[in-house]
């Protein structure tokens, strides 16, 4: 499966999560088990790939042999974001989980505050970022 291929699923689980019909510590745990197996799947097939065609589209990138714009084009059509709707719900995703990481269960022992959530902190953060994607597609 992929991020795209599992649309539904990370959609009803967060779904769940801005509804309250699920905790924080059972919505971070479910989402990154989720993300990062089809972050392992992605780099699975891509391990399997005659050679490393990312390496080489950023080595052409960096040399100033594509744009900016065929640069990102080549780049998501190589990992089958080949739409906006795939890109967009991709960086949604990408989005969800960096809230995940900085998720606490307890803020009592925290090191930074400013830069960790709260269940409320990240229920809102979700919520907001679900609604700004569905206005997008």
């Amino acid at each position: 499966m992929s991020y795209v291929e599992n649309k539904e699923s990370y959609l009803a689980l967060i779904n769940r999560f801005v509804r309250c019909e699920i905790t924080a510590p059972d919505f971070q745990q479910r989402f990154m088990t989720l993300w990062k197996t089809d972050r392992d799947e992605q780099l699975a097939a891509r391990n399997a790939w005659p050679k490393r065609f990312d390496l080489e589209l950023d080595d052409a990138f960096k040399k100033g042999k594509l744009s900016e714009k065929d640069y990102l084009e080549r780049s998501a059509s190589l990992w089958g974001l080949d739409t906006v709707e795939k890109r967009t719900f991709v960086a949604f995703l990408d989005q969800v989980f960096s809230a995940c990481d900085c998720f606490i269960a307890d803020p009592s022992p925290s090191i930074d505050p400013l830069s960790e959530y709260t269940e409320t902190q990240l229920r809102d953060y979700v919520a907001a970022k679900l609604g700004v994607h569905k206005q997008v597609i």
